[in-house]
């Protein structure tokens, strides 16, 4: 089963998010910071993750997240999710290592189909 791992702090997301991808049978855990977020790295090594940069009130940032999941598990595949637009932004996750950037608001279908191209990219476990 795909390990998937949501790091936003928009809850109203996360929970959408976290129910449509279950019923398509995702194994999803759920971060609202970027520290929650390491710990689940962690302990899960989640295949895929959906992650938001600007995480409010986290020390730890989505760009830390992402450069230190990507140091620590270079095969995780990680979708960068932002509502902000700025190229630089979006350049700069994507050096540091995001698969790919997702704007917000994100339409679930166009994340399904994300998350399963990823899935079945993944090396065999």
């Amino acid at each position: 089963m795909t390990r998937l791992l949501i790091v936003d702090d928009e809850p109203k997301l996360v929970s959408v998010l976290k129910g449509f991808l279950e019923t398509k049978g995702f194994d999803v855990r759920t971060a609202s910071s970027g520290e929650e977020a390491m710990q689940l790295v962690e302990q899960h090594q989640p295949h895929v993750m959906l992650l938001d940069l600007n995480l409010e009130g986290s020390a730890v940032s989505g760009l830390d997240v992402l450069t230190k999941t990507k140091a620590r598990f270079p095969s995780t595949v990680v979708f960068v999710v932002s509502g902000y637009t700025e190229e630089d932004k979006k350049e700069q996750a994507l050096k540091q290592g995001a698969d790919r950037y997702l704007e917000k608001p994100l339409l679930l279908p166009d994340v399904l189909k994300a998350v399963q191209e990823a899935a079945a990219n993944l090396p065999p476990s």
